[in-house]
């Protein structure tokens, strides 16, 4: 988690269920991120991690794979949070910048 007064960007690698269930038992509510990167290339998330955190942007960090990464439900969690997604795969290298006060999102193939 990188955390500033105004902003915050979660990065969770490859956490599974069971750690976001931990995470949510340890921080509730103080999981909420502005940007957020998808777990496990869009694997595996539960819903309520995914409410908790709540974020205005999510990265996905997925290419071409033989295990049908990302599963379309973890994709439609992000979306019903209102989370703008961002796709390695369709959007080539994505950039996050902040100054503290406001987090920029930028890719390399906009959509």
């Amino acid at each position: 988690m990188w955390d500033t007064e105004r902003r915050s960007c979660c990065f969770m690698a490859d956490i599974d269920p069971e750690v976001q269930r931990e995470l949510l038992a340890i921080y509730g509510p103080k999981l909420k991120a502005n940007v957020a990167k998808i777990p496990h290339h869009g694997g595996e998330s539960i819903e309520p991690f995914v409410q908790a955190i709540r974020p205005e942007r999510a990265i996905l960090s997925v290419g071409p794979n033989p295990y049908g990464l990302p599963k379309e439900e973890v994709l439609e969690m992000y979306r019903r949070t209102g989370a703008h997604l961002h796709r390695t795969d369709l959007e080539g290298t994505i950039t996050i910048t902040s100054d503290g006060r406001s987090v920029r999102v930028r890719t390399e193939r906009p959509r």
